[in-house]
């Protein structure tokens, strides 16, 4: 098995145990509705397509740009014998700032062409959206009853073969006590034994149901989790 460690020890048993569980119809289409990876997807697209046509749309405003800075300049003057006695350098500094705002005039009808194919998409993506969502419920539907059907064969099975079981036991006195003969002992058998097939069977089932019922509601991995 992938992802376990390979000292990892295993008790292995001969029964399968599984807890019934009846879930509400409501509860797991809401859950399916917020969890579903499919679903999911689908609503990131749309919102990605939002957020593609609002970067778009920004190029419709104004760009505002700043720019500010200082010059330093020092300057020597020739002053003659005043030199010796006075300073003949000057500083100055200038400070500037630029302010411009951008417009977009005329692009060739590029930006609307641009927003256009991105509203399609968002479009596309929304009737994407809602057509999984039918999908999946629908999906969600036709495995929500197949577990209910499963719970029902279940619990039909089960008493099939504890019935299978009672007849298999008085066979058993009742051969002994000479009543039967061996063939329809062992007719009985088999008839036990395929009944008890039968009812793991159904386990199985129940089970398969039920793991594809909390993959499409997005619940297996908090299920098993637990």
């Amino acid at each position: 098995m992938l992802g376990v460690e390979s000292e990892k020890k295993w008790t292995l048993s001969k029964e399968i145990n599984i807890e019934l569980q009846i879930y509400n119809y409501k509860d797991l289409e809401e859950s399916t509705l917020n969890n579903n990876t499919n679903i999911l997807n689908q609503y990131y697209n749309i919102q990605l397509s939002k957020q593609n046509m609002k970067l778009e749309m920004s190029s419709f405003y104004p760009i505002i740009s700043v720019n500010s800075g200082a010059t330093y300049n020092e300057s020597t003057y020739d002053i003659g014998n005043l030199s010796n006695t006075m300073n003949n350098t000057g500083e100055s500094i200038n400070y500037f700032a630029n302010f411009a705002i951008n417009f977009r005039i005329f692009d060739g009808g590029k930006l609307y062409k641009s927003l256009k194919r991105l509203k399609i998409k968002k479009e596309i993506d929304e009737l994407k959206f809602e057509q999984k969502k039918q999908e999946v419920l629908h999906q969600l539907s036709i495995t929500y009853d197949a577990y209910n059907a499963s719970i029902a064969a279940l619990k039909l099975s089960e008493k099939a073969s504890d019935i299978a079981l009672a007849n298999y036991n008085l066979a058993v006195k009742r051969h002994e006590q000479g009543i039967i003969n061996s063939f329809t002992l062992r007719d009985i058998e088999i008839a036990y034994i395929n009944s008890a097939i039968v009812a793991e069977q159904a386990i199985y089932n129940l089970m398969e149901n039920k793991i594809s019922l909390l993959k499409i509601t997005g619940n297996i991995i908090q299920d098993f989790s637990n």
